[in-house]
């Protein structure tokens, strides 16, 4: 029987100060920065503009992701366009819907300086916005206050919905439930002794917390705890010390460790190149074709995903099909969230009937059942996303291959 997820207080009493300080020093940028802007002007400027919008007028919502990336590092833009085109078919309160897209360069001054900016267009009702924790949450503070609200596709750290706002939301699982079901799996795997290293980030830092957590309560070993520095290159203390050619003593089953997805597979290659062959385990992030690139070096690597391609379901079959013949390509998990997020967000504002971004936002709130294409969800009040699952892939022959876990 699987374990009831646990108060979020259990898990972070190791990092208690170190979040609480996260969120003051974020409060504090931002505090010049609120000030140098009327948000609650703003806010009330969209509240009468949407309310009195002229028919057929289109729908805005900014979609800000690190779009810099490569092409064919993920398909999210793909997924957001193809949500869009099926929802313009239709119309939306019978109206069409246009997307700005922007990019956030993974910078935090950045994400703020695109908060500005849409706070201050008041045709912006909603954005689906950041996959990296550092940047949503100050962001985050810009959208509640001038009235626009805002869902994360990939944000999984629990203190993105912990400071109780009531536009902000995501449609993932929390990192509560992404390292309960990790240390879940490590335990069916029979992995008795277990490396546990992180990155020092709040992303990083919040996941692998539950999972040292869960691995103990579950009776497993961790032999040895380690921590790296974001953009890390050698990695040569924890190689060191892991490397059986160099460390003749060491004995451990597998490897988890939490970080980006520039940072985790240069990690892994290193260590493959110094004879660590032990399975690694990682989080959803890593859910990603960057950690292909490292070629063999990838192999018997273990992540969570939120995306089953494999699922038994005529929905899904069909959203495969369609957007196969669309982009030429397969759906990836990104893909998936991006039109699951926008078709989120479609659902609430036909349920509320309204452009009102505070309407939307309450009916975000009390959102029951959502039908995506990957199964049902709900939200809660806190913006927080329930009942979706987490799967799990495995590395072989340098492809992604579902894992069964009995």
């Amino acid at each position: 029987m699987e374990k009831k997820n646990k108060p979020i207080k259990h898990y972070f009493k190791n990092t208690f100060i170190f979040i609480i300080l996260t969120i003051i020093i974020l409060f504090s940028i931002d505090k010049l920065f609120l000030q140098s802007i009327n948000l609650k002007l703003l806010k009330e400027q969209r509240v009468n503009y949407l309310s009195t919008l002229k028919d057929k007028e289109p729908i805005y919502v900014g979609v800000v992701w690190p779009f810099h990336l490569k092409e064919g590092d993920n398909y999210f833009k793909e997924g957001i366009l193809f949500a869009v085109k099926s929802l313009n078919a239709q119309k939306l309160l019978g109206r069409e819907i246009k997307v700005i897209f922007k990019d956030d360069k993974w910078k935090i001054k950045q994400a703020k300086k695109i908060a500005n900016k849409f706070a201050n267009n008041k045709k912006i009702v909603a954005v689906i916005a950041h996959d990296d924790i550092d940047l949503a949450v100050p962001a985050s503070i810009t959208y509640e206050y001038s009235g626009i609200v805002m869902i994360s596709p990939a944000v999984s750290s629990p203190i993105f919905t912990k400071i109780n706002f009531d536009y902000v939301f995501r449609n993932t699982p929390s990192d509560i439930e992404i390292g309960q079901k990790l240390a879940m799996m490590a335990d069916i795997m029979n992995f008795k002794k277990i490396v546990v290293i992180n990155a020092r980030d709040i992303y990083a830092q919040s996941l692998s917390e539950v999972f040292r957590q869960e691995v103990l309560e579950r009776n497993l070993e961790i032999i040895y705890d380690s921590r790296f520095n974001k953009g890390e290159k050698n990695f040569l203390k924890i190689i060191n010390t892991l490397s059986p050619l160099i460390n003749h003593n060491i004995d451990y089953d597998a490897i988890f460790v939490a970080g980006n997805e520039t940072d985790v597979p240069i990690l892994i290659k290193k260590a493959r190149e110094n004879g660590i062959y032990a399975p690694f385990i990682t989080g959803d992030v890593l859910d990603s074709p960057a950690l292909l690139k490292i070629g063999e070096a990838a192999n018997n690597t273990i992540v969570a995903t939120i995306y089953n391609a494999e699922l038994i379901s005529s929905t899904l079959q069909n959203f495969k099909h369609d957007f196969h013949k669309e982009y030429k390509v397969l759906p990836d998990t990104w893909a998936v969230q991006g039109y699951d997020a926008m078709m989120l967000l479609a659902e609430a504002i036909k349920r509320a009937n309204t452009l009102h971004p505070a309407i939307i936002a309450n009916q975000l709130q009390y959102m029951s059942n959502f039908k995506s294409i990957t199964g049902s969800y709900s939200l809660t009040p806190k913006g927080d996303t329930l009942n979706k699952e987490v799967y799990f892939k495995v590395i072989k022959n340098q492809k992604f291959e579902y894992l069964t876990i009995e």
